[in-house]
């Protein structure tokens, strides 16, 4: 079932880089992650690459508590 996901966070991810490269919409960006990421039956499967890219993405927003948070809630899973 993981495998009809994967195009689908592709598409995902590349929404997400749209917002934040061209649209230059921080906040846009932030809900399009947590969309995404709130999509994923994380209870069968998840996508370590979603969490990565999220948490890069706070990184360059030099946003380190909420990287903190994003790779902490990878570790419950």
């Amino acid at each position: 079932e993981k495998r009809y996901w994967r195009r689908y966070i592709y598409i995902w991810i590349n929404y997400a880089l749209f917002e934040e490269l061209e649209a230059e919409d921080i906040e846009r960006t932030r809900e399009v992650y947590k969309a995404c990421i709130n999509l994923i039956p994380h209870k069968k499967f998840t996508f370590a690459k979603i969490w990565l890219y999220y948490a890069h993405f706070e990184i360059r927003q030099k946003e380190l508590g909420s990287v903190r948070k994003i790779l902490v809630s990878i570790l419950k899973i």
